[in-house]
């Protein structure tokens, strides 16, 4: 029995079919360039070579050469079998018969019911169908009857032959060339996410006002207070933040890893190709930042061991999860499984680029005079007062740790669509603003937690001033396993491990930049207000 398919080869995987209209400007006859890229579907998140099923394929097979963007995302375009010349129309163009047999005819199925679609590419552009005409038919010039597409997909049985044929007609369009980008980038969700963009502000000037009411004042107060005591006696009576000047410097417990996270967390602000060079170029501050810090704690003089701790924490537990993941999609035999030759490379890219870097960034920042404090330190630390409940770590961490969260929570929801829906992402101007805008939330509720604590006579604010901000991880963390179970329909395990493994290092990655902004807020903060010159 023979089948005639009347879309681009396709109609068996549920093809992505062409656009009406070429995207650049040519004479009549001229060659349109069509490849193939993978086979995607959101139901598992695993890609395929478009030649992974039993499709047709061109008399030279040839890979474009990838990127290592592309490598690392799993694009894998290859030429096609299908010959569109501008201007040229074409009916039923048969492309190559093919006999399915009992492997061939599981895959397409397997395929079908995962709902793939293939990507084509034609000028660097993808294909888009849009909507109409989605139908089957045959191309027997004689037989006046077409078949209706249906929510199952065809039935393919072993032993039978499908033709793959297509069809090219070009329309024309009132389209300008200037607005090609249009259907793309065109965005109907703008309007939640101003929302977004308005609210968030209106939530950090709320902030920001009852800082200024509550803490503000009470700190220049305090200052003046202070700065007003004219007999050592009357300076011997300390209290609020004052009291705990001898003790506030006093170097944290895990040092090491404290400011290997800081290190990490500067290292994250130098965020495609640039993207990664720029990552790795920004390791030498890395290992500035985090010596410097060690050696001002005067924990040592084994500046190399936090240098390395700086160099291998973030990226080595990024790397085992990606070499898990990667692992996984082989076995799957998916497009997306990096080779090994890329690997090799990113290793390469890191073991020669980015440690020497950490290292050099650590031995400049070592041999700079240690960072000294603003007031003596105490030998014998302070004992801290009982604390009232709403200073304990638990509750400062677990509500502090909101608001960064609210501020990044509607374009994380974008974020997630663009990445698990395999959508075009059209919002940097909206992501800028985010970003600006939780640098501000993390800087401002780290210093008044931090505030607050210090008058409350506890002065163990090092680790307490990153987590506050870091642990809106935790609520990214479990957004993203609601939105997995709200929004997607993933069932296979393999998927089920890249979703969350990468999710993983998403929110690890957060932890660190949120982190590292309420850290260094919280060091100039304490800094400026115990110099002042009542501590002098």
């Amino acid at each position: 029995m023979q089948k005639a398919v009347s879309s681009v080869a396709v109609a068996v995987a549920a093809v992505r079919r062409p656009t009406r209209r070429c995207h650049l400007p040519a004479l009549p006859g001229d060659e349109v360039l069509v490849k193939m890229n993978e086979l995607m579907s959101i139901e598992t998140q695993i890609t395929y070579s478009y030649y992974s099923l039993p499709f047709c394929r061109p008399d030279n097979l040839t890979e474009s050469a990838p990127t290592l963007w592309q490598l690392l995302h799993g694009d894998r375009q290859q030429r096609s079998p299908y010959q569109f010349e501008m201007r040229v129309p074409k009916k039923c163009q048969i492309v190559c018969r093919v006999l399915v047999g009992e492997k061939e005819a599981k895959e397409l199925t397997e395929k079908m019911e995962d709902e793939y679609r293939v990507n084509i590419v034609k000028h660097q552009y993808e294909a888009q169908w849009n909507g109409a005409n989605s139908r089957l038919s045959t191309c027997d010039a004689n037989a006046n009857r077409f078949i209706l597409s249906s929510d199952s997909p065809p039935e393919i049985e072993v032993g039978e032959e499908i033709i793959f044929t297509y069809d090219v007609n070009f329309e024309e369009s009132d389209i300008k060339w200037a607005s090609r980008w249009d259907a793309y980038l065109s965005m109907t969700d703008d309007q939640a996410r101003w929302f977004s963009i308005v609210n968030s502000p209106v939530t950090l000037i709320g902030l920001s006002v009852a800082m200024a009411m509550t803490m503000l004042r009470s700190l220049h107060r305090d200052i003046f207070r202070y700065s007003q005591l004219e007999t050592q006696n009357e300076a011997q009576v300390e209290t609020g933040w004052k009291l705990v000047h001898g003790d506030v410097f006093r170097p944290p417990s895990n040092p090491v890893l404290l400011c290997a996270y800081a290190g990490s967390g500067v290292q994250l602000f130098g965020l495609r190709n640039v993207v990664l060079l720029t990552w790795v170029l920004m390791g030498m501050l890395a290992g500035y930042t985090s010596s410097r810090l060690y050696k001002m704690f005067k924990s040592g003089s084994e500046w190399k061991h936090i240098t390395m701790a700086t160099a291998i924490q973030f990226p080595g537990f990024a790397f085992v999860i990606f070499a898990i993941l990667n692992t996984l999609l082989q076995d799957e035999n998916s497009s997306a499984t990096v080779p090994p030759t890329t690997m090799c490379a990113l290793v390469l890219l890191w073991s020669g680029i980015t440690p020497p870097l950490v290292f050099l960034g650590g031995y400049l920042g070592y041999k700079r005079p240690a960072i000294e404090p603003p007031v003596e330190i105490n030998k014998t630390p302070r004992k801290i007062p009982k604390q009232a409940w709403y200073i304990s770590p638990v509750f400062s961490i677990l509500i502090g740790s909101i608001f960064p969260f609210t501020i990044v929570f509607i374009e994380l929801f974008f974020g997630l669509i663009f990445i698990w829906y395999h959508q075009f992402y059209r919002g940097f101007g909206f992501l800028l603003i985010t970003l600006v805008l939780l640098l501000v939330a993390c800087a401002e509720i780290s210093v008044a937690f931090c505030y607050y604590q210090l008058r409350s006579g506890n002065y163990k604010w090092w680790w307490r001033s990153f987590l506050t901000p870091g642990c809106s991880a935790v609520y990214l963390f479990l957004y993203a396993t609601f939105f997995f179970f709200a929004k997607l329909s993933i069932v296979k395990p393999v998927s089920v491990m890249f979703y969350f493994g990468y999710m993983l290092v998403v929110s690890y990655a957060f932890f660190l930049l949120t982190g590292t902004i309420g850290f260094f807020s919280c060091f100039f903060f304490t800094r400026f207000i115990y110099s002042q010159r009542a501590f002098g």
